[in-house]
């Protein structure tokens, strides 16, 4: 038998080996001659490149004849990483597939990675870690399989698909099985012929200008001048001299490796079937998906952009964090921010002095602490700013169950406070009255649903039209220096209580004023009260104390005297030129009206005639009693009707005595002739 100890060029024509070890059948035209029987029968050249009838191959006419006629040819493996079926441990003179961390323990004693109770294989052995994943019984899910148990918005259809391919407790090395039709060199072990071992591929200039040449025409990958031209060669240098050109291919159907070596290209690039694809490259690295991306970690992830960072989705955005959420923008500097306040300390002093006081060293003050405020501000770097635009709405829900436990109750001991002053317990009187006292019921926080903010220079809210609604169940605390409420209307409302506390001064000031109770009750002062203006009073007034006035204006009122007697008491006493009115006659003898009489005597004078006289006064009442006065203003008390004034023509009267007309009344007064 001939020895055939070289190495050959065949043809793939069979793949599908029954053991399924990589073997093919493998056919070297010019050693396995005995095949062209065919090919005989009719006299003409034979071509082939490739299995075809649509090719017009020459080889389809024997193919079958060589399928069943040929060896199996060995795989001829590559020498890459391990190369191996398992591992052997020189130390305990053991061997192992196993591909656990560790394969043997110091006893000796088999040892999984794994958790042994997910029974990953019949023989106990430890796997790669990752092989727990790649169990059908422990496979993966992310997040977003089920809407309710992770509150997602959308279902991803393929959030199963986490199986790895560890090949775990597998054989080492390269594996892959040649197309028919594939050039391969061939060697036969020992130069039998019966022995064939194919162990590389034979590309042709189609195979090569697939792989390397570009849409233009050009090769830009592939090596020219760098490498294979010298000075000799060459009048002068160029591009090609100065740029290494070369690139390795690794390319399957169902995905592509490629590695560029090219000067100022160097990348490496991984493409698959659909054409997503991973570029490693000097100036970027690029991550291509044309359908989904999913990404499951188990653990932890961790991810720093020293530069920008920037994202935009096409649609929703759906984010679901289990655990706490932070965000810190800006340096985090406080060292920095606390330079900056002790150099600002002395500006703002200045600032806050009375306008009274001298603030001329305001600019040099400003001057000398600018150097150290542009250098604090330096320290805390680029940034700091936190910068949200929504083009529609925004919702923010703080906690799953709304807290409406009553934040407060109703003391048992009632509120007593002034009700109105009655005037007829001896004008003093304060009558009281209570109202249920309401106070803070302690409510301690739930375990979520707090929103704090803290906000260390100035908070700035601007709305439109639509207005601003702040409700809640419970008490509402708002502070500071200087606090302004403004509106074309404000309104202010309590269902049981509401207490304002001006401080120092409380000033209210409106273009119209009213102050009323809800059930037209007094409106209780309970102090002093001062008018710097005018007083109108629509009604009746009652004053319990002395009342003061510099001058009053009101209209007249005639008013007489109560009816009276004269007595002189013994002594010397005259009567000089007084008028007599009437005619009579006396101890002295007769008299008429006008006369004239002068007397001077001693002794007691009386005169018994009882007489009264009118005289103008303010619109009057007197009574006898202060009790009395009392009564007649009880009307006031409570929410009575306003209190309308006496008549003046009424207020003709004996004082204290029987109001009735009389002869010397005034003029102007009914049935009452003048004077």
């Amino acid at each position: 038998m001939n020895k055939y100890n070289s190495i050959y060029l065949g043809i793939v024509v069979q793949n599908n080996d029954p053991e399924h070890r990589g073997r093919v059948k493998v056919w070297v035209p010019h050693i396995n001659g005995s095949i062209y029987d065919k090919w005989n029968a009719v006299k003409k050249d034979r071509s082939f490149k490739f299995p075809g009838l649509n090719l017009e191959s020459d080889l389809n006419l024997i193919l079958d004849e060589l399928k069943e006629n040929l060896q199996w040819a060995e795989y001829g493996a590559p020498l890459m990483g391990a190369s191996s079926s398992g591992l052997y441990n020189a130390f305990y003179s053991t061997g192992s597939v196993s591909d656990a961390t560790y394969q043997l323990s110091l006893s000796g004693a088999s040892t999984s990675s794994v958790a042994p109770a997910l029974k990953l294989n019949d023989e106990k052995m430890g796997e790669k870690p990752g092989f727990v994943y790649e169990k059908y019984g422990t496979k993966l899910t992310d997040a977003f399989t089920d809407t309710t148990a992770n509150n997602t918005n959308t279902i991803n259809p393929n959030g199963a698909n986490y199986r790895p391919s560890t090949y775990s407790n597998a054989a080492k090395g390269v594996f892959s099985v040649p197309n028919v039709g594939a050039h391969v060199w061939v060697f036969f072990r020992d130069g039998v012929p019966y022995y064939p071992v194919y162990m590389g591929y034979s590309l042709g200039e189609d195979d090569f200008n697939s792989i390397f040449q570009s849409e233009d025409g050009s090769y830009q990958d592939y090596p020219q001048t760098f490498e294979s031209v010298s000075k000799i060669g060459r009048s002068a240098e160029d591009v090609n001299t100065i740029t290494y050109r070369n690139k390795m291919v690794i390319n399957q159907r169902g995905a592509a490796i490629e590695i560029i070596n090219t000067s100022d290209r160097e990348r490496f690039k991984v493409t698959s079937f659909a054409g997503g694809f991973l570029e490693l490259g000097n100036d970027y690295n690029a991550l291509f998906n044309p359908k989904n991306f999913q990404l499951l970690t188990q653990k932890d992830k961790f991810e720093t952009v020293r530069g920008h960072s920037n994202l935009f989705i096409g649609r929703d955005n759906d984010n679901i964090i289990k655990g706490d959420y932070f965000l810190k923008v800006g340096s985090l500097n406080k060292t920095a921010l606390d330079n900056w306040v002790t150099a600002y300390t002395a500006i703002a002093n200045i600032l806050a002095k009375p306008e009274s006081e001298d603030k001329s060293n305001l600019v040099v003050t400003v001057t000398a602490q600018a150097e150290a405020l542009a250098a604090a501000e330096a320290q805390l770097g680029f940034g700091g700013n936190y910068i949200e635009t929504i083009t529609k709405h925004k919702f923010s829900n703080v906690g799953l169950v709304f807290n409406t436990f009553a934040s407060t109750r109703y003391n048992g001991t009632d509120k007593i406070i002034t009700h109105f002053r009655n005037v007829i317990s001896g004008g003093t009187g304060i009558v009281t009255t209570t109202i249920d006292a309401i106070e803070y019921t302690h409510i301690d926080d739930m375990p979520g649903g707090n929103l704090t903010e803290t906000v260390g220079n100035r908070w700035s809210m601007l709305v439109g039209s639509g207005g601003i609604d702040i409700k809640t169940t419970g008490p509402v605390n708002l502070g500071g220096t200087i606090m302004a409420l403004a509106g074309k209307q404000v309104n202010i409302a309590s269902s049981d209580d509401m207490n304002i506390d001006g401080g120092t001064n409380l000033s209210v000031i409106a273009n119209i004023m009213t102050l009323r109770t809800r059930n037209r009750d007094q409106v209780v002062i309970d102090d002093n009260l001062g008018i710097s203006k005018n007083l109108i009073i629509g009604g009746g007034s009652y004053t319990e104390g002395e009342m003061y006035l510099q001058h009053i204006t009101a209209p007249v009122e005639f008013q007489q005297t109560e009816s009276t007697t004269i007595n002189a008491a013994a002594g010397k006493w005259a009567v000089t030129a007084a008028t007599i009115t009437g005619t009579g006659t006396g101890p002295g003898g007769s008299y008429k009206s006008g006369d004239k009489i002068s007397l001077v005597t001693d002794g007691t004078l009386a005169i018994t005639q009882p007489h009264t006289h009118y005289f103008k006064n303010l619109p009057l009442t007197l009574v006898t009693d202060p009790t009395a006065v009392r009564t007649a203003a009880a009307a006031l008390n409570g929410g009575s009707a306003a209190a309308a004034a006496t008549a003046v023509a009424d207020h003709y009267n004996t004082a204290g005595g029987t109001k009735s007309p009389d002869q010397n009344g005034p003029k102007g007064n009914t049935g009452i002739p003048g004077n």
